[in-house]
């Protein structure tokens, strides 16, 4: 019983070491990957994809790793949640979308990503200060 005990207390510790979060640079024996090659895959993902639904399941599963790990390393890495960037990124398209289209802003919100005109509003507004309204109506008057 002792010796399951040991082994199992030393299978324990050495898989806490193994899921802190790397150092930048560092690789992970478990995946093969290093933590900063992780969030550049993420980031180049997010980037070429970012109309469509993205979820964390897919990303874990572009990188190898389990959704709880990869969140704590995106955030690490980057300071944000990975829905974080998802939704700046989607803003910072919709912000140019809307300085260079005639498109209506719905249509603009569906083509970053937003299924929710609601959300969409909330989102660009925390991101910018102003609704995509008022966005719109500063830029069209220039």
């Amino acid at each position: 019983k002792s010796t399951v005990f040991l082994g199992t207390v030393g299978l324990c510790l050495a898989l806490m070491s193994l899921s802190r979060v790397m150092e930048e640079g560092e690789h992970n024996p478990l995946t093969g990957v290093r933590g900063d090659n992780v969030v550049h895959v993420c980031h180049s993902y997010i980037a070429s994809h970012y109309k469509e639904k993205i979820t964390l399941g897919q990303l874990a599963d572009l990188v190898h790793m389990h959704p709880n790990y990869l969140c704590s390393l995106f955030k690490a890495y980057t300071g944000q949640t990975i829905f974080e960037y998802l939704t700046s990124i989607r803003i910072s398209f919709a912000t140019q979308r809307i300085r260079n289209s005639p498109q209506p802003l719905r249509k603009i919100a569906e083509e970053c990503g937003f299924n929710s005109m609601s959300f969409f509003n909330k989102k660009f507004k925390l991101h910018t200060g102003m609704t995509p309204y008022a966005y719109s109506k500063l830029y069209k008057n220039r």
